[in-house]
C-alpha cells in the first residue's frame, strides 16, 4: 500500500514525451527495480515488477482526480499502511 500511496503522490505531475504521458511515479519504478530482493530468481523480479507496475497504474487513475482528492489517497493510503 505503501507503493501505491508515493505512486499516487507522483503521478500527478506529468509531461509527453513523444505521446506518451511520463510522470516521476514511472522514474521511480524504472530506478526501484535493483531492489528486488534475491536477483537470482528472475520470476520473483518479473513478479514483484509487474505488482508494482499495476499498482503505479492505478494511481495514476487516482491521481487525474480533483487536488483535495489526490492529496487525500496519496497522504491517506501511505500513512494508513506505514
Amino acid at each position: 500500500m505503501i507503493v501505491f500511496g508515493v505512486g499516487v503522490l507522483l503521478a500527478r505531475p506529468s509531461f509527453a514525451l513523444g505521446g506518451l504521458a511520463l510522470s516521476p511515479a514511472w522514474v521511480v519504478l524504472r530506478a526501484r527495480r535493483g531492489l528486488v530482493p534475491d536477483p537470482r530468481q528472475p520470476r520473483a523480479r518479473l513478479a514483484v515488477s509487474a505488482c508494482v507496475g499495476v499498482l503505479i497504474l492505478l494511481a495514476h487513475q487516482v491521481a487525474y482526480g480533483s487536488v483535495a482528492g489526490w492529496l487525500a489517497w496519496g497522504v491517506g493510503v501511505f500513512f494508513v499502511a506505514g
